[in-house]
């Protein structure tokens, strides 16, 4: 009879080796990105070590995306400052200043790096990801930073197809095809937890490419489950005018 160290030796030289065979052993991956892959921002040091400690990252990842709606939602006082100047000087020719993508949409200098945090704290947080990327590439024309959100949440969640899919359409809003661009967000904003913001955009782009059928069902289903009511009632508003025109 073997002896138990014996026994543990002889047990070891044979798992090893078919464990380094196996074609489907591989290294493992927690759950969630590694705790050195947290940057810290605004000062959440603290916070952040809370989260890890207490396992509660998802709950501050959710902290965190409400501190981002919140700071998105607030007009920049350095924006007003811009505007303020820009109605103080008068054109002698009654010409009107051309001051390009963007103006008056605000910069939002910390837009990335919280959209970062929560996708650190929790890369599952997919509305999240939908929201931020939506945001830079359609509201702050800053497609190139869109890009960079959504590689990161495709490296942390590599099967999760929306952020695909609207990697696809990021990279057709350059091109003068609408209806292409649709194809693209359909999947996405077909889903219940798509943001309204996405849909309200993709109903934009489906009446530019003439596709008012596509345009009117985004529309219905807003006006019937937007959790927001300014968007219901754009919903609301957009579906009389397409009724409308289709008399």
């Amino acid at each position: 009879m073997l002896s138990p160290a014996k026994d543990l030796a002889a047990g070891l030289l044979f798992f090893l080796p078919a464990l380094a065979l196996n074609p489907l052993a591989a290294p493992y991956r927690p759950p969630l990105p590694p705790v050195g892959e947290i940057e810290e921002v605004r000062r959440g040091a603290a916070e952040d070590a809370a989260a890890v400690s207490f396992g509660a990252r998802r709950l501050f990842a959710d902290l965190w995306f409400i501190r981002l709606m919140q700071y998105y939602g607030t007009r920049e006082s350095v924006h007003d400052e811009r505007v303020r100047e820009h109605h103080a000087h008068h054109h002698a020719d009654g010409s009107v200043c051309h001051h390009g993508a963007g103006w008056e949409k605000g910069l939002y200098p910390e837009f990335v790096p919280l959209s970062f945090h929560v996708l650190h704290l929790d890369p599952y947080f997919h509305s999240a990801v939908l929201y931020s990327a939506a945001s830079l590439a359609y509201n702050l024309d800053r497609p190139a930073e869109a890009r960079e959100v959504l590689e990161l949440a495709i490296e942390r969640a590599p099967r999760e197809w929306r952020y695909h899919s609207l990697l696809a359409a990021v990279g057709y809003s350059g091109e003068t095809d609408p209806a292409e661009i649709v194809r693209l967000l359909l999947p996405v904003v077909r889903q219940p937890d798509c943001p309204t913001m996405l849909k309200n955009q993709t109903a934009f782009l489906s009446k530019r490419a003439g596709d008012y059928a596509t345009a009117a069902a985004i529309y219905r289903d807003m006006a019937e489950n937007a959790p927001e009511k300014e968007y219901a009632e754009r919903a609301r508003r957009e579906l009389e005018k397409l009724e409308t025109e289709a008399r």
